[in-house]
């Protein structure tokens, strides 16, 4: 388990600042900056400090080509 802080989101569109929480490597909630704390079950959670950096969620299959 994860916990991005104050990440900004680009899914596709732009969405801000946010945190992210991903369970087994699969994002399981995105919220306003600051609102998720990592307290009670997410006090295991590993704690990545998001700012500067970028999210964009699925751009890692951009480059599939399909041959049909």
């Amino acid at each position: 388990m994860k916990l991005i802080q104050n990440i900004d989101v680009y899914a596709p569109q732009h969405l801000g600042k946010k945190d992210v929480l991903t369970i087994n490597d699969k994002i399981v909630k995105i919220k306003d900056a600051g609102s998720i704390s990592a307290d009670g079950f997410l006090s295991e959670a590993e704690m990545i400090n998001g700012e500067g950096l970028l999210l964009t969620p699925g751009f890692i299959d951009s480059h599939v080509h399909v041959l049909g």
